[in-house]
């Protein structure tokens, strides 16, 4: 499968290593021509790690739409709907929409996937799927064991992407007892 990124920050990039780790393609997109030269010298933009040679970045969000079978939201929330209107005006297929931005967009108390169908066109929106839980991307770059939940509307999508970031327990990191 092959996931685009939107944010290429600790959790955006931190999760596109785990997407690598499970066999899938990854192209992130961010605005700082840092995060990017980063990403593409195979350094974490916010960790002391080292990133998989796979895990590459641009700044071009068009490059990145067309690469794309899947979008991961990875931006502040506040910053989501103007994204997604860019995205909007770019797309030409339908896109499922991962998001894992945390909270509600402040001006109007709305939820992303609220502001997914008021900013995406119907023909162009294949599902959207929240992937929220307890979690650090300072653990989780590191592969130390990890729980989320897959929600969506749709529950075969859910499961779908839920089977996407699962990964087999015995790459993880061992915690000292």
């Amino acid at each position: 499968m092959k996931i685009g990124i939107i944010g290429g920050g600790a959790w955006g990039t931190t999760l596109g290593q785990t997407l690598i780790d499970n066999g899938h393609q990854v192209l992130v997109y961010d605005l700082n021509p840092f995060a990017v030269d980063k990403i593409n010298s195979h350094l974490h933009p916010f960790f002391d790690t080292v990133l998989p040679e796979s895990e590459k970045a641009t700044l071009n969000l068009n490059e990145v739409i067309d690469f794309a079978d899947m979008l991961l939201l990875s931006v502040p929330t506040k910053a989501v709907r103007s994204v997604l209107k860019e995205i909007n005006a770019l797309l030409n297929k339908k896109m499922t929409f991962i998001n894992v931005s945390k909270g509600i967009e402040p001006e109007t108390l709305k939820r992303v996937s609220e502001i997914v169908e008021e900013e995406i066109s119907p023909e162009y929106l294949q599902g959207f799927v929240v992937l929220t839980g307890p979690s650090h991307a300072e653990e989780v770059i590191i592969r130390k064991l990890t729980l989320l939940v897959s929600s969506s509307k749709d529950e075969k999508l859910a499961k779908k992407v839920q089977q996407i970031f699962s990964n087999d327990q015995s790459s993880f990191q061992k915690i000292p007892e």
